[in-house]
């Protein structure tokens, strides 16, 4: 079902004034024991960093406070983390940022939020990588090139690769050397973190479910389990892995697309269960398929399978869609959208699809009618390494996109 919205007041609304001395407060439960660096990241829709705040925080404090500038137009979350001896030791969830002020914001860390599977940077001049510990070697990825980094005898600390590449990890910077650059200071970056989480097995034959303060594991024919999830002993060693353990169960989390019979749509996540009263270990996938496509923007490529291409001397008609949690916005051909998006039984669906009414060519109008027709019928989505995504009708591609 679809509604016409009102664009002057979902898309030109009144920006709120910003007021000098706005402030984030940092809570977290246990003191970190040594010197720290409190962090606070502003974040884009893109899931960009706009703004990095960051200060000294002494041993043993259990809160922080952080004075805000004025936020850039384009900020939509904050998270805040602790950083000490290169890596995060705790953070918090992302939260939303409304009309640029953050004033009052509290944002409380968790050391289980800050569980990740690879090391994540920043370097002073933007870029991102990402780091994943190998047996003999640092594995490093830069916009999708992936280059290995073997420690270098001759200067402890330090890797090198065999394009003249160095990295070096010192305190709370690390330092990219590249030949044709020269040197760049990167910090830890703040990640996504993967708490809460269920873990499932195909058919349902096992499901885990971890938030912050609990664990429920159920099995078939046996009653829900439930115990704190402080019970769990997490190991992640930034190798692309990550294990809970108790005494009851061990379950192991793979950073690699994992797929489940009857769901038409990838998961981000290999997972694989381990019981104390069994032998076998039982396979599974994690995560939510929507976290593999919930960050950047995608633009439309084609619709039911017709390519969108220029016509005459006029550009390809460019039309978008990005998720973020349960919303999915973007513009047609001539107008804005937002509807909801979310995953129920093993099925992906996209309803309650808003546009504006601006005056639209009839030809523009009716392929912006396709492709709404083609967000409404989406069941599962298929999603290459190269970030091609394809929203499927049953087993028919209703639109194919790539991230910008």
């Amino acid at each position: 079902m679809r509604c016409v919205l009102i664009a002057v007041a979902l898309f030109f609304a009144p920006l709120a004034a910003l007021a000098q001395g706005d402030e984030a407060r940092l809570i977290w439960e246990h003191g970190i024991g040594q010197d720290a660096t409190a962090q606070l990241v502003i974040r884009d829709a893109d899931g960009a960093q706009l703004l990095v705040l960051q200060h000294s925080v002494e041993a043993d404090t259990r809160q922080d406070t952080i004075t805000l500038p004025p936020l850039p137009r384009a900020a939509t979350t904050a998270q805040a983390g602790i950083v000490a001896n290169g890596r995060v030791v705790m953070q918090s969830q992302l939260r939303p940022i409304s009309n640029r002020s953050a004033n009052g914001l509290e944002l409380r860390l968790e050391e289980n939020l800050a569980l990740g599977f690879h090391g994540f940077w920043v370097c002073e001049d933007g870029t991102a990588l990402r780091t994943t510990q190998q047996p003999d070697a640092i594995a490093m990825h830069i916009n999708g090139t992936k280059t290995l980094f073997h420690d270098d005898p001759a200067h402890p600390g330090q890797a090198s690769a065999n394009d003249g590449q160095k990295w070096q990890v010192s305190a709370d910077v690390a330092t990219l050397i590249r030949p044709d650059l020269g040197a760049l200071d990167c910090q830890p970056s703040l990640f996504r973190p993967i708490l809460p989480l269920e873990a499932r097995a195909h058919l349902d034959r096992w499901r885990v479910n971890i938030g912050l303060d609990e664990t429920r594991l159920a099995l078939p024919d046996r009653e829900i389990e439930t115990f704190a999830t402080s019970d769990l002993s997490p190991l992640a060693p930034r190798d692309g892995e990550i294990r809970f353990e108790t005494s009851r169960l061990t379950l192991r989390l793979q950073d690699a697309r994992c797929r489940l019979e009857h769901i038409d749509m990838p998961f981000p996540l290999t997972a694989q269960l381990a019981l104390d009263d069994a032998d076998a270990l039982l396979g599974g996938c994690a995560g939510s398929p929507l976290q593999l496509i919930d960050e950047g923007r995608w633009v439309v490529t084609s619709i039911f399978g017709h390519t969108l291409r220029p016509v005459g001397d006029s550009p390809a008609p460019e039309m978008t869609l990005q998720i973020a949690g349960q919303e999915v916005a973007g513009r047609g051909t001539c107008n804005r959208y937002v509807g909801t998006i979310g995953i129920e039984e093993g099925r992906l669906g996209i309803s309650d699809l808003g546009t504006t009414r601006l005056a639209c060519p009839l030809n523009k109008q009716h392929l912006e009618l396709r492709f709404l027709d083609a967000l409404e019928v989406t069941t599962g989505f298929d999603l290459s390494h190269d970030d091609i995504l394809v929203l499927r009708a049953g087993p028919i591609p209703a639109l194919t996109a790539r991230r910008r």
